[in-house]
């Protein structure tokens, strides 16, 4: 029997996201390499609900030299809503950044855009990895209860070979123009006795806004206004943060010593998943329900340290 195709009439489909963007769903890994060595672009936002309760972003029009433009800020910074938590306003706002990107899978260029995404590729690169040279293995792992991105090179370092057209390039303007255009799909409070609308979906919450390192030096024309919080949405799970809370003094001596060993033994995926493997294991002797991870960010500080001296001594063996 021949192999089914997929259906037709679903081809024609319009779907709610942008088609530009790369999608990455849960279980998902893609291969991708950076084009340039610009940052991504830093995008503000809203995380708003359409009427019938679907998830909507919508880009915030506040300008550095106007910071009332956008009606979304003007509607939490009402009497009524200017005290609550940035999660529990109308509109929430968070950031996210956005760049082109070649996806081999795909064959062509795609916008990356996310939070967590990006600062799992600046985490890469304050490890001292030459994320620039390197094809980069993107995963989505959702086993955790929460979407998490693992970032990691993908092979050794070579010179990149496909031929990307320029004219077929994705815009980042004509993605926040989409985003712009969101607005005309949400009910906007404009006075104080309209009515709160449906709570927009978690990951919009408050926070301080995380270094930006490699992430430095983009950020949109559109700035978050005065009273709201800078947080990147849904910053990753990890025992030791480096990206939300700065780490610690002993985490970043090791992470020193790591980007040492790196600079002897060069970087090397398998062995790295290798000695995480056995943390893992460790883990789950100790406590069979414990959460695995994937990546160094998802270690403690004690673990981190354990992994670099285990690293060494793989990576010199192979």
């Amino acid at each position: 029997m021949a192999e089914a195709r997929a259906s037709w009439l679903n081809s024609g489909r319009q779907s709610g996201g942008y088609g530009p963007v790369l999608r990455i769903n849960a279980g998902e890994t893609f291969t991708i390499r950076l084009l340039d060595q610009q940052p991504p672009e830093w995008i503000w936002k809203h995380s708003c609900r359409t009427p019938d309760g679907k998830f909507v972003k919508v880009l915030c029009t506040n300008t550095w030299d106007d910071k009332t433009k956008c009606p979304l800020c003007r509607a939490n910074n009402f009497d009524k809503y200017r005290e609550l938590k940035n999660r529990d306003k109308p509109y929430p706002i968070s950031s996210e950044y956005a760049a082109p990107v070649w996806v081999y899978e795909e064959k062509t260029v795609k916008l990356l855009v996310g939070s967590d995404v990006w600062q799992r590729v600046d985490l890469a690169f304050q490890q001292n990895i030459d994320i620039f040279a390197h094809d980069l293995s993107v995963a989505r792992d959702d086993s955790s209860g929460r979407t998490v991105y693992n970032v990691l090179p993908a092979g050794s370092a070579k010179p990149f070979s496909e031929t990307v057209d320029p004219e077929k390039m994705p815009k980042i303007l004509d993605y926040k123009q989409f985003l712009a255009d969101n607005i005309k799909r949400v009910s906007v409070i404009t006075n104080e006795n309209d009515a709160l609308p449906p709570p927009a979906e978690s990951g919009a919450s408050s926070g301080s806004e995380h270094p930006r390192s490699f992430l430095g030096g983009a950020a949109s024309a559109t700035p978050p206004p005065a009273s709201a919080p800078a947080a990147p949405a849904n910053p990753p799970a990890s025992a030791a943060s480096a990206i939300s809370s700065g780490p610690s003094a002993a985490r970043k001596e090791t992470m020193a010593k790591f980007q040492k060993v790196l600079g002897k033994t060069s970087f090397n995926s398998s062995v790295m998943a290798k000695v995480i493997g056995g943390i893992n294991e460790e883990r789950r002797g100790k406590d069979p329900n414990a959460v695995v991870t994937n990546d160094v960010e998802g270690l403690t500080d004690a673990e981190f340290s354990t992994f670099v001296d285990r690293y060494e001594k793989e990576a010199q063996v192979q």
